[in-house]
């Protein structure tokens, strides 16, 4: 073993860039762009209603379950002409045997989030919102997808168990069109599917709770869920699983909108949205 003076290694980045390029003074912080919305709640409670009411700009909405296109016909043709649809299914392919290609699937989405952001990026598009209708989907389209690919690890014969050591193939692939969508300075609504809350034992809970990818509640700005109640549309903020980064005591909301929760969060959280 030697001794002695060893050789310096040096701790300076390769990066041109400066220490004062990389850290802003707190008063130079702007705040981000866009508001990202998830919104979970049982099937006919209006999610995919509240998707289509942002008053401007142009919607492009990816829909995995074809509610928009029977949500939209409520709305008037100056809201309809504002609004595009990719429904992502009509793209899906089959492989051998007629199984549905999910990575075929899985790969349409990823263009169709990239060409939004090309467009924002190059100036093509401005004032824009991105929906994902239904992102619970996409979490169980990757889950087949990742008991599907070659060489997955899989609990004992069960063709259906993955090793959960496995899952971070899948966990990737979502996160990575979460934080894409997070960096685009777009307003995002993605909606989540809800179900019922199971014990370990397999007991009912009594309670329904959001199907989505375990890191999802640390994506967005707003999580609430909407349920109907005497036939009205309540959104809801303090529940399980829902909660805001401007506030915690966010009262419940009435038949909402975009313009109505933006006007509720204003009011209740002293933000302001411009």
């Amino acid at each position: 073993m030697a001794f002695g003076k060893q050789e310096e290694k040096s701790v300076v980045s390769k990066s041109d860039r400066l220490l004062s390029e990389l850290y802003k003074p707190a008063t130079e912080l702007t705040a981000d762009k866009g508001l990202k919305i998830a919104i979970w709640g049982r099937a006919k409670v209006g999610k995919s209603y509240f998707c289509l009411t942002p008053p401007n700009g142009k919607i492009y909405a990816i829909d995995t379950e074809s509610g928009l296109k029977v949500n939209i016909q409520s709305f008037d043709d100056k809201t309809k002409k504002r609004v595009f649809v990719a429904e992502i299914l009509q793209f899906s392919g089959l492989k051998t045997g007629n199984n549905i290609d999910y990575n075929q699937i899985l790969d349409v989405l990823d263009d169709a989030v990239n060409k939004i952001l090309l467009a924002v990026k190059n100036g093509e598009e401005e004032d824009i919102t991105i929906v994902i209708d239904s992102a619970s989907d996409i979490w169980d389209w990757l889950g087949t997808w990742l008991g599907e690919l070659p060489g997955v690890s899989h609990i004992g014969k069960d063709a259906d168990k993955v090793n959960r050591l496995e899952w971070g193939k899948a966990n990737k692939r979502y996160e990575t069109i979460m934080t894409k969508l997070k960096m685009s300075g777009c307003n995002v609504i993605c909606t989540y599917k809800a179900k019922d809350a199971i014990s370990s034992s397999g007991s009912d809970l009594g309670f329904a709770r959001p199907r989505w990818q375990k890191n999802s509640k640390h994506i967005f700005d707003v999580i609430a869920t909407i349920e109907l109640i005497g036939g009205k549309r309540i959104m809801k903020f303090t529940t399980d699983d829902c909660g805001s980064r401007y506030g915690d005591k966010i009262p419940d909301l009435e038949n909402p909108s975009w313009e109505k929760l933006l006007k509720h969060l204003e009011s209740h959280c002293g933000v302001s949205f411009g």
